[in-house]
């Protein structure tokens, strides 16, 4: 979540994210990033450079390679570049150069997609090659969503047309179009395998949740009447539940109907949890690659790779499953600039990877009480406002900016807000849902 230019946040904050488990989340401050593990909650690493405040900070699972973008009065590294960071070196491994500032990046163990305003491009992890480019709607906050499940590669972002989203199904190379809203899209998320997209809105009154692999609509639910903006979602394992969180301070939980569950998503989450931890290690090169002809076109590479092996405890690897060359569209333009790095050793994981294990998924059973909602078997014959499925459970975020996810422990859900605090609440028994932690974790900019 983008704080740079919130009118509201007094911390020194200018980025929130998850990581790709939820087992821990990273902030861009006007000083550097720092990692927090959240069960339990606690700090596990911070960096500070000399004029450095980093706008965006995308975590690797919990290894230590991270990818980087200057932001803030002071930025450490430009707005139009992605640095790829290796903490266990302190130093940079790769680059990739751009026109225009970064909007948005995501990371999975083969793959790194960066967002610009009206484009969108994927990358190689092992080499930086660049394997597709997308145009896209207007895209100011850098709306895009990735597949973490290293089995399922899939991609979800803004379309050309308003209201659509673009969905790649890279295994079965096929492109799905969703005819999500009749506005633009505010709002999206991918499940741990891709398989179901959530959407919203700029209106912030519907979630709608589509199979990816036929753009079908799965389930409607209904945050509330009035307008509002939706920051974040998050599907628990197994895709049996969903919360967000809005502008209006508040995060919902839905029990999503059956319809949208998928049991795959809960198992890869459950096997992947143990091998997502550790740190990177192996050979590491680092590459330099500037995306600069025709606006953002790709423009050569160096034959090094970024890529990182598995450390102690097993590591989420940066581009372990990817060595091949490029493929699928959008190729490197003719005409290739090179860059160059020495080879080093990424030896065993740093602090940003430190303690405990990733999320097990324990909610991939089934979600308290009934599952789905009034829809279910009878949603061609109810009125549509009887189909739409209201929250399960809410509880108040005090923040108008605040992103969630779904915690370790059966029925909790985490919230992290523009305000530098962390909170984690349980709804068991619905409603109102039972606070079980808080914790400030960033100074105030002002003090």
């Amino acid at each position: 979540m983008d704080l740079s230019d919130s009118t509201t946040s007094t911390t020194e904050l200018l980025y929130v994210g998850f990581n790709q488990d939820a087992s821990c989340f990273a902030c861009g401050t006007r000083s550097g990033f720092r990692i927090y593990s959240c069960n339990p909650f606690k700090e596990t690493f911070q960096r500070d450079f000399t004029h450095g405040g980093i706008g965006r900070v995308e975590m690797l699972f919990r290894c230590n390679i991270l990818a980087l973008v200057g932001g803030g009065e002071s930025p450490r590294y430009p707005k139009e570049k992605v640095m790829i960071w290796d903490d266990h070196q302190n130093r940079c491994i790769g680059e990739l150069s751009f026109r225009s500032e970064v909007r948005g990046v995501r990371l999975r163990r083969d793959r790194i997609v960066v967002v610009l305003q009206r484009k969108l491009y994927v990358y190689n992890f092992a080499d930086l090659a660049r394997v597709h480019a997308i145009e896209t709607a207007d895209n100011p906050t850098g709306l895009c969503a990735l597949s973490a499940a290293p089995s399922h590669n899939v991609l979800a972002c803004p379309a050309m047309q308003r209201g659509k989203v673009r969905v790649e199904l890279y295994d079965r190379h096929e492109t799905v179009f969703v005819n999500a809203h009749e506005s633009d899209i505010a709002c999206l998320q991918l499940n741990h395998t891709g398989s179901r997209l959530a959407t919203a809105s700029g209106k912030g009154t519907l979630v709608r949740i589509f199979n990816t692999a036929d753009g079908s609509l799965l389930q409607e639910l209904r945050r509330g009447t009035d307008h509002t903006t939706i920051w974040s979602i998050a599907f628990s394992p197994g895709a049996t539940m969903l919360a967000l969180t809005s502008e209006k301070g508040t995060c919902h939980v839905f029990k999503l109907a059956p319809q949208v569950h998928d049991s795959r998503d809960a198992a890869v989450v459950s096997g992947a949890a143990g091998d997502a931890t550790g740190g990177a290690g192996g050979d590491a090169r680092a590459a330099t690659r500037s995306d600069s002809a025709d606006d953002e076109a790709a423009a050569g590479l160096t034959s090094g790779h970024a890529a990182a092996g598995s450390g102690a405890g097993g590591s989420e690897a940066a581009g372990a499953a990817a060595r091949g060359g490029p493929a699928g569209a959008g190729g490197a333009a003719p005409g290739g600039s090179t860059g160059v790095g020495a080879a080093a050793s990424a030896g065993a994981s740093s602090g940003t990877g430190a303690d405990g294990a990733g999320r097990a998924g324990a909610e991939a059973g089934a979600a308290p009480g009934s599952s789905g909602g009034i829809g279910g078997m009878f949603t061609s014959v109810l009125p549509r406002f009887m189909v739409d499925d209201r929250s399960y459970a809410q509880f108040r975020t005090e923040a108008k900016k605040s992103i969630c996810a779904f915690g370790a422990e059966r029925n909790t859900v985490i919230v992290v807000t523009e305000k530098g605090s962390y909170l984690k609440a349980s709804f068991d028994r619905g409603g109102e849902a039972e606070r079980l932690a808080y914790a400030p974790f960033v100074k105030s900019a002002r003090s």
